[in-house]
């Protein structure tokens, strides 16, 4: 008799105990998931709004930085020394096609020494780097491709890589 009723209680504690940890999980699964979507809408914003700030400092790094000594603009050749090495370079951040638009805007056939001279006029329109935060954009589009657009009417273009990390595609002026 005391070996039933032992058993009786053991297995009610074990399948209260188990319910109750049962129901808790659930609770927590389903209170957390929302925030989870939330967070993930919010990021994919986030990672394309650093791509687009990343892709024009880069363009500014290699072809806004440097002058010679008597002030003409210079391809900057820590960052590449030639144009295969700029399309390298720059393909990690905008999309080939965008990249040879880059190059077509900025390179030269004029040479200072042993640097390129390149075309002093801006090829972004208008700077996402004026912004402060994602909160100064706004987007359109999903995760896969969104619409950046500045309040002064600057547009970048960012697409998902294969990767998860972005490119931009495209860089305009409303």
């Amino acid at each position: 008799m005391n070996k039933k009723l032992i058993s009786a209680v053991l297995v009610l504690s074990l399948a209260a105990f188990g319910s109750a940890c049962s129901s808790t999980a659930k609770e927590g699964a389903a209170s957390t998931a929302p925030t989870a979507i939330a967070e993930d809408a919010n990021m994919f914003k986030a990672h394309a709004y650093v791509a687009a700030r990343m892709a024009e400092e880069k363009i500014a790094v290699l072809f806004q930085s440097k002058t010679t000594e008597d002030g003409k603009a210079i391809m900057n050749a820590n960052a590449a020394a030639d144009k295969a090495e700029a399309t390298e370079f720059l393909n990690t951040y905008l999309d080939p096609a965008l990249t040879e638009k880059v190059l077509t805007h900025f390179l030269t056939e004029e040479k200072a020494g042993e640097a390129t001279v390149v075309n002093t006029e801006p090829f972004v329109p208008v700077s996402i780097l004026a912004t402060k935060s994602k909160d100064e954009v706004t987007f359109e589009g999903d995760a896969n491709e969104v619409k950046l657009i500045t309040k002064d009417g600057g547009v970048f273009i960012a697409k998902k890589t294969a990767e998860a990390s972005y490119i931009i595609t495209d860089i305009t002026k409303q």
